[in-house]
């Protein structure tokens, strides 16, 4: 592509250890697109340009062979190989960061890269995603930041936050949406045989509750009730166990872990309903009852509000094939 002073610029920082995968997705994704709409507007002309920004000898610049200067239009964080490597402190990379978002940049990042995008302190008092499993040691190492990790995509404009591992193509097609327009987008996710963003990451999650919170009455409710489950557990059940009254293990366990125990054991329930949907045929009806449900109604509500989903749409999406294949005789 030859180089235009007023062409849009899409940056991808790539750091030591970044994930390849994500940089190289991104930087074919928007490749397509671009020639798919150059294409469809029978237009010889580049609509954008895609640059590779990396740590240099006189910092971070770009290093590929575009010979564009100035800012980008919007920069992007991928993740990093390892979890525990994305939340290492980068104090050049995040002030960088800074720089550009300060200069007018849109700053986007996915997965463990939005670890990156909080130590920059753009994210304080904005509400942002990253992998579900990742989320709460977001929220702990960054409590200013609005963590809601059942978002799979957080556009709050000037920044993006995507969730985990293959949110990159999600973002990528909301950074296509903005610059070439929503028939670019679709067309792009059409030939790539991906969904237009919209999905709801919390469809993936899996319940992990806290459990290193230091208080061992509700440790000790918290064991039990994940050895035997939570069908037909009351809360009278769980303060037993704790050896707490009532009202204090109710307080307690919600300052523990974040939920009241009615909720608790509805996610609990929830969780071995998906393992059901997912590697049994049982209709949705006797997995309600399985999992401690009377009323399949009042079971389809619950789950449908914390998956996202109705029980029958997430078996169609995730149910593992019951078919064998014929055994060959000898």
């Amino acid at each position: 592509m030859s180089v235009t002073a007023d062409l849009p610029e899409i940056g991808i920082l790539v750091r030591k250890l970044s994930m390849l995968s994500v940089v190289h997705g991104l930087n074919d994704l928007f490749q397509i697109a671009e020639r798919l709409a150059r294409v469809r507007s029978g237009s010889a002309a580049p609509l954008f340009r895609v640059s590779l920004f990396s740590e240099t000898a006189c910092g971070l610049e770009r290093v590929d062979q575009s010979g564009a200067t100035g800012e980008p239009s919007i920069i992007i964080v991928p993740p990093l190989r390892t979890v525990v490597e994305s939340m290492e402190e980068d104090l050049a990379a995040s002030a960088w960061l800074r720089d550009r978002h300060n200069a007018g940049v849109t700053v986007a990042a996915t997965c463990g890269g939005v670890f990156l995008l909080a130590q920059s302190g753009l994210l304080d008092g904005r509400q942002a995603t990253t992998h579900w499993a990742c989320a709460r040691q977001l929220a702990h190492s960054f409590p200013s930041i609005d963590v809601d990790a059942d978002q799979l995509i957080i556009d709050d404009g000037d920044l993006i936050t995507g969730g985990g591992m293959l949110a990159w193509a999600d973002l990528a097609l909301i950074v296509v949406d903005r610059l070439l327009g929503r028939a670019a987008m679709l067309e792009t996710a059409r030939y790539m045989m991906i969904d237009p963003p919209g999905r709801q990451q919390r469809l993936y999650r899996i319940f992990s509750p806290e459990l290193n919170h230091g208080d061992l009455a509700v440790s000790l409710a918290q064991d039990r009730l994940h050895l035997q489950g939570p069908h037909g557990v009351s809360i009278s059940d769980m303060a037993g166990w704790a050896h707490l009254e009532m009202r204090t293990f109710v307080r307690r366990f919600h300052k523990a872990t974040g939920f009241r125990p009615n909720e608790y054991s509805q996610r609990l329930r929830v969780d071995a309903a998906r393992e059901k949907l997912e590697g049994t045929t049982v209709n949705v009806s006797q997995i309600a009852f399985d999992v401690g449900y009377v009323d399949p109604a009042s079971f389809r509500k619950v789950f449908t509000r914390i998956i996202g989903v109705s029980p029958g749409d997430y078996r169609k999406r995730h149910r593992r094939s019951h078919n064998r294949p014929a055994s060959v005789s000898s």
